[in-house]
């Protein structure tokens, strides 16, 4: 196959893409169908690459389910961060203390979630809940977690970007 026909594929993937979106739109289901795309491990990637250009009102619509993907699929993929870095910081602030609890009471959690969690908060500019993070973390008895906070702090600009 020639580079020509597979542009051409592409392309034509990307209108069925687009096509398949818009009546999802017109189905009335689209916030719903991404929220139980969100709250699971399938298909989430697509859900990502599907909300890239979504109003700021599904986006926090879907702030639950959109934030924990956001941290955990940072290492595969930028997308759920940029989408989060569209929110009005002002009311995304209020909204951290909550996300961030109930993400760290996932099981599991460990000191990778905290590094991902913390260079997420740190990309959303948001300082205190970042601070409330690190503190948090300081005072785990999981000795791994504490030496990530000590990493964060020494190397704050590390990124997996």
């Amino acid at each position: 196959m020639t580079s020509e026909e597979l542009w051409a594929q592409m392309v034509s993937a990307e209108h069925s893409y687009y096509a398949a979106r818009m009546e999802l739109h017109r189905s009335g289901e689209y916030v719903e169908q991404l929220r139980r795309v969100l709250k699971g491990n399938r298909s989430v990637e697509t859900a990502l690459r599907a909300l890239q250009d979504a109003r700021p009102e599904t986006l926090e619509a879907l702030i639950d389910e959109l934030f924990p993907q956001a941290v955990n699929y940072l290492e595969k993929t930028p997308a759920g961060v940029d989408i989060l870095t569209r929110l009005d910081p002002d009311w995304l602030k209020p909204r951290l203390p909550i996300l961030v609890d109930e993400f760290l009471a996932q099981p599991n959690t460990d000191y990778f979630q905290y590094r991902l969690l913390a260079i997420v908060l740190d990309k959303l500019r948001q300082p205190e809940a970042l601070q409330i993070l690190i503190d948090r973390a300081a005072k785990s008895d999981d000795r791994e977690v504490v030496d990530e906070v000590e990493d964060f702090r020494a190397y704050p600009t590390a990124r997996i970007d």
